[in-house]
């Protein structure tokens, strides 16, 4: 599990800085270009997946700045921030609740 929360911090240590953009928007074809997403038979190591991470935040809009025009985004709310990681490790869903 270490890994994963050396890996997690990285990437918000890189994903949150000020100065960023709001979004990276490149054309689709373009994006096709930079992003290798394809899929193969068995997976692959842990390290290798960390590029794509910040490829994934890197294009993603930075939706808690006051320039991205937002219908159903608030900005960033850090105690819903912890909330959706504690969720996410405890692997779990209302349904969980509904039937138990």
């Amino acid at each position: 599990m270490q890994k994963n929360l050396d890996i997690l911090s990285r990437a918000i240590n890189e994903w949150l800085p000020e100065q960023r953009a709001v979004s990276q928007n490149p054309p689709a074809k373009e994006l096709e270009k930079q992003l290798d997403l394809s899929l193969n038979e068995t997976g692959t190591e842990l390290a290798k997946l960390e590029p794509y991470l910040r490829d994934y935040l890197r294009f993603n809009p930075d939706v808690s700045k006051v320039d991205f025009f937002k219908l159903l985004y608030s900005g960033m709310n850090e105690p819903a921030i912890l909330a959706d990681w504690i969720t996410s490790i405890s692997n779990a869903n209302m349904h969980t609740y509904q039937v138990s």
